[in-house]
């Protein structure tokens, strides 16, 4: 099978679980999740130093709360000295967030793969191509499937994280750049179904406009 690339992927630094780690210790997170219901959102990439993490949860007294936090990369700073920045504020949604993480469930937050089993998906498939050859002086005769597959220049990682103890579940997953992907594979569950968590989240709290 051909793969002919339409756009291809320059460099790129995604979240890894290191990354990850690193952040939470940083920002003075656990990590693993601490509440009975908790969902976390750690979002970065390209080419920057700059990652953020949305964080929603459900206090042992029913009470919802939502924290947005930023993460800069320690830089050389006055004399030399490295210099770590980070930034916490307590956000709220637009509707009760008990219909927010409705609506989170809704789109299958508990249940989405991440965007590495799905690649099958995430490709143009093309046509039968004959393809003629010699060798040894035969001629041969070979049928190929010639097929596109996309890749981005820069982007945004996504990382998911969920825990629901009335569900009795722990949930883990990534996405790179959902929002280019939709604009390609609208018609492909999971980028719609992730496209629509982004969505709440970002129109909900009014985080992540670009």
């Amino acid at each position: 099978m051909k793969h002919y690339p339409i756009i291809l992927l320059l460099c790129y630094v995604g979240l890894n679980a290191q990354n990850i780690s690193k952040i939470n210790k940083d920002l003075k997170l656990s990590n693993s999740l601490t509440h009975s219901t908790e969902i976390r959102i750690y979002r970065g990439g390209g080419i920057t130093n700059y990652s953020t993490l949305f964080r929603m949860y459900k206090t042992d007294m029913n009470i919802w709360k939502a924290e947005f936090y930023e993460h800069f990369d320690e830089v050389l700073g006055h004399r030399g000295k490295l210099v770590l920045r980070t930034k916490k504020k307590k956000i709220s949604s637009k509707n009760d967030m008990a219909l927010v993480y409705k609506n989170l469930l809704r789109s299958y937050i508990l249940e989405l793969p991440s965007i590495e089993t799905i690649q099958w998906k995430l490709k143009k498939r093309g046509g039968i191509e004959r393809i003629v050859y010699k060798h040894k002086g035969e001629k041969y005769v070979e049928y190929e499937t010639v097929s596109s597959q996309i890749a981005f220049l820069d982007g945004q990682k996504y990382t998911v994280q969920i825990q629901s103890k009335a569900w009795k579940k722990k949930h883990a997953f990534t996405y790179n750049n959902p929002e280019s992907h939709l604009k390609h594979f609208p018609e492909i569950d999971e980028i719609v179904y992730m496209n629509e968590i982004l969505s709440t989240i970002k129109n909900e709290f009014d985080i992540w406009k670009e």
